[in-house]
């Protein structure tokens, strides 16, 4: 019978912990809603087939797309505008891509949000 490799073996090599992250509507119709951010990205806009279809006049059909890299302590989230019209705000700047940190202002277009990561 062999034994399992003790966990300070140096070719034991465990995974990033799971991203735990997640989306808060601030205002409009999903106000409250909280929206799950999957580590393998997920998308956001108007157009049914994405992740999460919010339908308001001012989100482009597809507009930004929200992933994770593998970092040292885990996760690290980063949203992509994706030429969306509205434009993807953080924390009042505008941005074509920028990684997320806990409590973030996000805007997609006007709709607001705040990330949040465990």
């Amino acid at each position: 019978m062999t034994s399992a490799a003790p966990l300070t073996d140096p070719t034991l090599v465990l995974p990033p912990r799971p991203g735990f992250a997640w989306l808060v509507a601030l205002a409009g119709p999903p106000r409250g809603r909280l929206y799950p951010l999957d580590p393998t990205g997920v998308r956001v806009g108007q157009a049914a087939e994405n992740d999460i279809a919010i339908e308001h006049p001012a989100l482009s059909r597809v507009h930004a797309r929200f992933y994770a890299e593998a970092g040292g302590q885990g996760y690290r989230f980063c949203v992509q505008d994706l030429a969306s019209a509205g434009g993807v705000y953080i924390n009042g700047e505008r941005v074509v891509q920028r990684e997320l940190h806990d409590d973030d202002r996000i805007h997609l277009g006007p709709v607001p949000f705040v990330f949040k990561q465990l």
